[in-house]
């Protein structure tokens, strides 16, 4: 079998799915293709207009926050995981207010749990990795709707 270059096969995943150039390079590194290579590929995918960083990552925090939403440090940590260095996820997160990720938290746990059950709040609270302006929002919330 012949092996593609570092370009073809980040073509390949590309055609897939769209991929920041913080995955992209993770995933290459992964191939074991040299810093050289993965460099001159990232360079060439990024003037041809093909990697959209901007457009990806706040995608893939808007998706996380819909289907799992957390705190933000935690999103950080699911940043790092896809290869984005912390310094760019926190200059993405820092732009979402508190009341976007409590508003999304009470969203998320009214819909999953039929009756209101405190230890589970405060346990669900914990688990996302909430900051303490996200609690106290969440709590005021939910607090307010335990007697709806």
């Amino acid at each position: 079998m012949i092996q593609k270059n570092a370009y073809e096969y980040a073509i390949s995943l590309l055609a897939k799915r769209d991929y920041c150039s913080f995955e992209l390079i993770k995933k290459l590194k992964n191939k074991g293709y040299s810093l050289k290579d993965i460099e001159n590929t990232v360079n060439r995918l990024s003037s041809d207009g093909v990697l959209r960083d901007n457009e990806i990552i706040i995608n893939m925090i808007k998706k996380r926050l819909e289907r799992h939403p957390e705190g933000r440090n935690r999103l950080i940590l699911f940043l790092a995981s896809k290869g984005i260095p912390e310094y760019v996820g926190e200059k993405y997160i820092s732009s979402i207010s508190p009341e976007r990720i409590a508003g999304l938290f009470c969203k998320w746990f009214l819909e999953k749990h039929i009756s209101f059950d405190k230890k589970l709040l405060y346990r669900s609270i914990h688990s996302r990795g909430l900051d303490e302006d996200e609690v106290q929002l969440v709590l005021s919330r939910i607090g307010n709707n335990e007697s709806e």
